[in-house]
C-alpha cells in the first residue's frame, strides 16, 4: 500500500482557530462534520457561488453580512434592525453602483443606520451565523437581480429569511435566491 498525500480545502468566513474538530451545526445537509473538498473551488461553492461576482461585490456582500452580525453585538432587535435597514437611505446608497458607503466598513455602516434611526429597539437577536447569511444573501440578491434592497425585503422580510436559514444556508446563494423567488 503506497502512501498518497491528498490536499484538502475548507471554506470558512472566519478562518480556522484552534484545533480542527467536527463541530458544525446538526442542521447541515450531511449532519455534523468538517466539510472539505479536493479542489480549491469546492468549498467556495458551498459558501456561495463566488465565481459569479467580482471581488469587490463579494466584499460588499461580506461587509453587509458582518454589519448584520454586528447589530446583534449591539443587542439590536434583529427583525426590526434588518427590516429598517432594507428600507433605509443607507441601504439605498449601498445599492448604488458606487457610493461612499461601500468603502466605510461594517462598523461605520452600522453607525449610519443607527444615526438614521436612533430608535431601533434592543431585543431578540438572531444568532450570528444566521445574521451573516441574511446580510450576505440580501446583498448577493441585489447583485444577481439588480433589485434594490427595499424591493428585495418586500419579497422576503427578515423573519422569513431567518426561518429559511436552516434549510437554505448550505445552498449556493443563487440557488437559495431562486428557491425563494419560486415560492
Amino acid at each position: 500500500m503506497s502512501e498518497q498525500i491528498i490536499q484538502l480545502y475548507h471554506g470558512s468566513k472566519n478562518g480556522l482557530k484552534g484545533k480542527i474538530q467536527p463541530i458544525s451545526r446538526n442542521l447541515c445537509d450531511f449532519g455534523t462534520g468538517f466539510y472539505m473538498g479536493t479542489e480549491s473551488e469546492q468549498p467556495l461553492t458551498l459558501m456561495s457561488n463566488l465565481h459569479n461576482l467580482s471581488q469587490f461585490e463579494r466584499q460588499l456582500c461580506a461587509v453587509q453580512g458582518k454589519m448584520f452580525e454586528l447589530s446583534a453585538k449591539k443587542n439590536l432587535d434583529s427583525k426590526e434592525f434588518i427590516d429598517f435597514y432594507m428600507q433605509s437611505q443607507t441601504a439605498k446608497f449601498f445599492d448604488l453602483p458606487f457610493d461612499r458607503t461601500q468603502w466605510m466598513g461594517e462598523e461605520n455602516l452600522l453607525y449610519d443606520v443607527m444615526e438614521e434611526n436612533p430608535n431601533i429597539k434592543t431585543g431578540k437577536t438572531y444568532d450570528s451565523e444566521s445574521l451573516f447569511w441574511i446580510g450576505y444573501t440580501y446583498r448577493y440578491w441585489h447583485f444577481l437581480t439588480n433589485q434594490d434592497s427595499k424591493s428585495i425585503a418586500k419579497k422576503c422580510d427578515a423573519q422569513m429569511m431567518h426561518t429559511l436559514y436552516p434549510a437554505y444556508h448550505t445552498l449556493d446563494c443563487t440557488q437559495a435566491i431562486e428557491r425563494i423567488l419560486e415560492a
